[in-house]
């Protein structure tokens, strides 16, 4: 072969080493993008708990909407299919409240979502985000989410309150007259996991109840696009890969006429 060919041979394999480059890259954006938001104004309680995928679900936030809210919708994501989201409850206003908590209907079961999908449910975890949303824009205000795990293509479970478990223990020591008294107190709430234990001599330490997040907080009202346009990375570098292979071919014929 030729220096020429030799040269065109090399340029044609780092070509090709960018386009799968590229391509990975496509392949990463797309799996992060199954990872839901977390919810601006609370969590979700799912009803039942656990159950099969032909069930009627209810989730139930943990507190009201936003004051700059009048409706709400719920949005499923998960594996496969599931990933760009499906709005298993179309935006309505039933039962809305902007001061306390609320249920919503699904307004499918999850298996009858899948079929609209054109897929079948599989094992894994199905983020659920209820909305709370502006009726005539759209415009999402504020979000509560929770989880379904699906532990077998038709049985789901779920976290009670939909979140963790924190646990608070507050110890307070009193010494009187060369003798010590030991109070322990632990309590239970949800949505983050932290323990605090704190100590004080000759004085009552109180805990005070956890703080809610903001009702006015800005929420995320979908998946952020960030980094290069990879999509047209990869045709570029596929178009760039054509253009070596029949450089390389070209030099062949005017070796082979030399």
């Amino acid at each position: 072969m030729t220096h020429e060919g030799k040269l065109a041979m090399r340029i044609t394999t780092l070509l090709t080493a960018f386009t799968i480059a590229a391509a990975t890259s496509v392949l990463t954006v797309t799996g992060a993008a199954a990872a839901p938001p977390a919810g601006t104004l609370g969590t979700l309680t799912v009803s039942p708990a656990s159950g099969s995928d032909i069930v009627a679900i209810r989730v139930t936030t943990s507190a009201g909407c936003s004051a700059d809210s009048d409706a709400y919708n719920v949005l499923v994501r998960g594996p496969g299919a599931f990933a760009d989201g499906y709005l298993i409850t179309t935006t309505g206003a039933a039962g809305f409240s902007k001061t306390d908590p609320f249920d919503i209907y699904f307004g499918v079961t999850m298996k009858d979502a899948a079929t609209d999908l054109g897929t079948t449910l599989v094992a894994g975890e199905y983020p659920v985000v209820a909305r709370c949303v502006d009726e005539f824009t759209g415009e999402v205000k504020g979000t509560f989410t929770t989880s379904l795990t699906f532990t077998s293509p038709t049985a789901y479970q779920t976290t009670p309150g939909g979140g963790t478990t924190t646990t608070t223990t507050t110890t307070t020591t009193t010494t009187t007259s060369g003798s010590t008294t030991t109070d322990t107190t632990t309590s239970d709430t949800t949505n983050t996991t932290e323990t605090t234990t704190t100590s004080d001599l000759t004085t009552d330490t109180t805990t005070g109840p956890p703080t809610e997040p903001l009702a006015g907080s800005t929420p995320t009202a979908g998946l952020a696009q960030t980094g290069a346009p990879v999509g047209w990375l990869f045709i570029a570098g596929l178009f760039l890969v054509v253009l070596g292979v029949i450089y390389v071919l070209a030099s062949q014929r005017r070796a082979r006429r030399l």
